[in-house]
C-alpha cells in the first residue's frame, strides 16, 4: 500500500501501462515538486490524498486482473492452503494449462456517418459580467435578502474586481462602484 511516506520511492517501481492517464508520469511529477507543501495547503493535500488513494485502487485492481489471468491460465486459484504441501503428500499435482482455440477475426467495418440535425434554436448574445452584476442587482429591488445572499454577492464582485473581469474602464464602472 502506498502512502505520502513511500510515494517517492514506491511510485517509480510501477509500470506506467498500469496506469489510467490521471495517475500517469506528469501527474506524480507534480506530486513530487509540491509534496513538501503538503501541511501548509488544504487544496494540495486534498490533491495528494485522492491521487494517492485513486493510485491504490488502480493498483488493487490490477492485482485482482492478475489473479483472474492466473486462475484461468493454470486452472487453480493460487491460495495458501493449495500451495502448501503436507508431509504425506510429496508430490503435488499441478493442473496443465488449457489450450485455447482462437477465434477467426472479423474485418472491422466503418462507422456509419451521423446525421447532423440542423440548428433550430435561436442565439443568446451573452452579457457582460458588469451587466450580469446590475441586472441581478437591480432584481433585488422590492425583495428581501437574507445576510449570506448579500454576503455571496458582494464575495462574486469583490473577486470578479480582484481578477480583473471587471475593470475601471468599462462602460459600467460608476454602476459597479455604485453597488
Amino acid at each position: 500500500m502506498i502512502t505520502k511516506n513511500n510515494l517517492l520511492t514506491e511510485y517509480p517501481r510501477i509500470s506506467q501501462s498500469l496506469l489510467p492517464k490521471a495517475l500517469q508520469q506528469e501527474e506524480f511529477d507534480f506530486v513530487a515538486e509540491n509534496i513538501d507543501l503538503y501541511d501548509d495547503d488544504n487544496d494540495l493535500r486534498n490533491f495528494v490524498d485522492t491521487f494517492i488513494k485513486k493510485l491504490n485502487e488502480a493498483l488493487k485492481k490490477n492485482e485482482a486482473v492478475e489473479e483472474i489471468h492466473d486462475m484461468f491460465k493454470y486452472g487453480v486459484k493460487k491460495t495458501p492452503a493449495a500451495q502448501k504441501t503436507t508431509k504425506k503428500a510429496k508430490t503435488t499435482k499441478v493442473a496443465k494449462p488449457r489450450i485455447e482455440k482462437k477465434k477467426p477475426v472479423k474485418p472491422k467495418t466503418e462507422p456509419k456517418p451521423r446525421k447532423v440535425k440542423p440548428k433550430t434554436g435561436t442565439e443568446v448574445t451573452e452579457f457582460p459580467l458588469e451587466v450580469q452584476f446590475i441586472k441581478s442587482y437591480c432584481g433585488w429591488d422590492g425583495k428581501v435578502k437574507t445576510k449570506t445572499q448579500v454576503y455571496t454577492f458582494i464575495k462574486r464582485l469583490q473577486k470578479a474586481i480582484a481578477e480583473k473581469r471587471i475593470r475601471k474602464t468599462s462602460k459600467h464602472a460608476k454602476d459597479i462602484e455604485y453597488i
